[in-house]
Parts: structure tokens; sequence; C-alpha cells
């Protein structure tokens, strides 16, 4: 291209910075996709590949933004939370094993949604939950109106705690 018309659109003019391609592994990386598995991706779809320790590197650049996220101060009063508990596969240190993720997703007094956090174990536990519950009032959570639950073993409890912290609890 000696008239230097040509634009390229992966890797701009005079970068060596491909960080386009950063969203895209973390993209992948979200949806589960291990670092041998996005790398070959990339390759497959671009032409070049990335390391593994690049993708490490760009995975673990959210870390600090996940945390801040995960301490943030909430709302001090909520009219509805949902509470529950799910299971998935995660793989981690060459091997899938079931996790327990804790979810709690609150309304506002606007209606507005909010996840309150979200909290990963081994297993659902009246420990893991009062924990929880216990973090959330530290965050600046002070009163609640209802909270549906599914009754599963040790989130009744859980929640039971917090109606001697002024809450007000509806079994779902």
């Amino acid at each position: 291209d000696r008239d230097g018309s040509f634009e390229p659109v992966l890797v701009p003019k005079r970068k060596k910075d491909v960080s386009a391609i950063e969203e895209k592994v973390l993209a992948m990386y979200a949806r589960g996709m291990s670092q041998r598995d996005i790398s070959k991706t990339v390759e497959d779809i671009y032409g070049f590949s990335v390391s593994h320790e690049m993708i490490s590197d760009i995975t673990d650049a959210i870390l600090p933004e996940l945390e801040e996220w995960r301490n943030r101060p909430l709302k001090k009063f909520y009219t509805f939370l949902f509470v529950d508990c799910l299971y998935v596969t995660i793989r981690k240190d060459y091997e899938t094993k079931n996790y327990a993720v804790y979810v709690i997703l609150g309304y506002d007094v606007d209606g507005q949604k909010d996840i309150l956090g979200l909290w990963l174990s081994e297993s659902e536990s009246k420990h893991q939950w009062m924990q929880i519950f216990d973090e959330l009032k530290a965050r600046g959570l002070e009163d609640v109106f209802f909270i549906s639950m599914d009754g599963v073993s040790g989130l009744e409890e859980g929640a039971k705690q917090l109606e001697a912290l002024n809450y007000y609890t509806n079994e779902n």
C-alpha cells in the first residue's frame, strides 16, 4: 500500500497493542472457556497466538474492579430481596466441580434492581447464609420489607437472624 490508504481493522497502524482483543478474551473467559481454549480460539479466528500468560494478565487486570464491586456500599433500604442459591459446574485446577453460587437481587423503593452480591462456596449452608447477611449489614443495608426465599436448609435460619435486626421476611 504505497499511498498509505489501507486501514487495518484488528491492529491499527503504528500500534503493537492488541487491546481490542482484551474484551474478546474477557468475554470468552466469562463464558467459562479455559486459557488453552481461548488461546486456540484466538489463533483460529485471528491467525496469531496469545500466550497463556497474556490471557492470565488480561483476566487478572479486572480483579481490582471486581473487588471494588463486591465491597461497594449498599443502599440502606430495599423493599424486596430475592435470595437464592444455584449450583454451577466450575473448572478449577484441571478438574470440574459443582459449586454453590449464592445470589441476592434487591429492589429499591424506586423499583430499581441491584445485584447485592454473588458468593461462591462448595455447598449451601446455614453458616454461609449468616455470613452473607452479616456482610450485607456491614456494607450499609439497614432494612428490608420482604425477603423471598425457597426454604432451603440454612437460608431460613439466616433470614430469621435478620428478623432480630428489624428485618421482615416473607417465605415464598
